[in-house]
Formats: structure tokens, C-alpha cells, sequence
């Protein structure tokens, strides 16, 4: 039967061992760290990403309302246009498009997005009366009326 010995290690494997064990544990601590880094990346980036396109969205909106001021219609339309492909349910941007279609006589068009918009927003006063217009403006006025 054996005896149960304890091993003996020479200075210099031991020395070695701690620096192996001292490189493991800084590994560890740099992955954490990395890890960490990642994940507050991620976290961060979808913020970001919204925040550019809020300020585009906004870019848009105030670009459409100077052009339909200014009574460049197309312009308006291009601008609103594009601001309903970021917030097809932003109310601002609904109402943007249908009085610039409205102002440049393009009616079908501003039917389409009013009846939409006044589906989706049925208490919105503005858009009813431009619906309204719309109407009255393609003689249909049973239906500017209603």
C-alpha cells in the first residue's frame, strides 16, 4: 500500500503555475469586460438608430411644411411622402400629406389618405375637414356632407 504523499513542486514549476493561473484569471476578467462592452453596445445602438431616424422623421416633416407654406406642392408631397415611409402612423405626417396633396389638386390621392387617416384618427377635426374639402372639391358633395 502506497502512502498518500504530497507532491513536491521545484520553485520554478510552481512560479509557473502561479503565472499560468494569474494569465487565466486576467483572460477571465478581460472576457467579462469584453462581454460587458458588447452588451452595453448593443443596448446603446437600437437608441441611436432611433434617435436618427426621429431627427430624419422630423427633417421630413418640417422640410414638407416649409414647402407647402412656400406653395410648392410636389416638394410637400415628396417630403411627406418620405416621412410616412419612417411613421406611416404618425398623425403630423398623415395630416401633411393629405393638405399637400389636397393643395396640389391631386384629389384621388388625398381621398386615399384621407379616408385612411381619418379611419385610424376618427375625432381629428383637421383631418375630417380636409376630407371634407377633398370631397367638395371632386363634387362629391353628398359625400363632403357626411
Amino acid at each position: 500500500m502506497q502512502k498518500n504523499t504530497p507532491m513536491q513542486f521545484e520553485p520554478r514549476q510552481l512560479s509557473r503555475a502561479q503565472e499560468n493561473a494569474r494569465q487565466h484569471t486576467n483572460l477571465a476578467g478581460r472576457r467579462r469586460w469584453l462581454l460587458l462592452l458588447v452588451l452595453l453596445m448593443l443596448a446603446v445602438s437600437p437608441k441611436v438608430k432611433a434617435q436618427s431616424s426621429n431627427q430624419g422623421l422630423e427633417v421630413l416633416v418640417r422640410r414638407g411644411q416649409l414647402a407647402l407654406d412656400a406653395g410648392n406642392f410636389d416638394s410637400a408631397v415628396a417630403d411627406f411622402e418620405a416621412a410616412r415611409q419612417l411613421a406611416p402612423a404618425d398623425l403630423e405626417v398623415n395630416r401633411g400629406l393629405l393638405l399637400s396633396y389636397l393643395r396640389a389638386g391631386r384629389l384621388a390621392e388625398a381621398e386615399a389618405v384621407g379616408r385612411n387617416a381619418v379611419a385610424r384618427w376618427p375625432q381629428d377635426v383637421q383631418l375630417q375637414h380636409w376630407l371634407g374639402l377633398v370631397y367638395f372639391k371632386a363634387g362629391q358633395n353628398s359625400q363632403a356632407l357626411a
